[in-house]
């Protein structure tokens, strides 16, 4: 009596496959869901936001300065 173990060497192949397969199609990670961010209809405005000063035909420009 002759037992035949032929065709284990492609199941113990495939079966690793399988479930590496398998467990690459499982997500658990929860469904992210992006929360609303408040958003401001104006510019803030108060002693802290101060408009920047325009600037004056005295000031140098910047590509006229040489290397310090």
């Amino acid at each position: 009596m002759k037992t035949s173990f032929a065709f284990t060497r492609p199941a113990r192949t495939l079966a690793p496959l399988a479930l590496a397969a398998a467990l690459t199609g499982c997500s658990m990670a929860p469904k992210y869901d992006r929360p609303a961010a408040p958003i401001d209809t104006a510019y803030p405005l108060g002693a802290a936001y101060v408009e920047p000063a325009a600037a004056t035909p005295d000031d140098a420009i910047t590509a006229e300065i040489g290397w310090r």
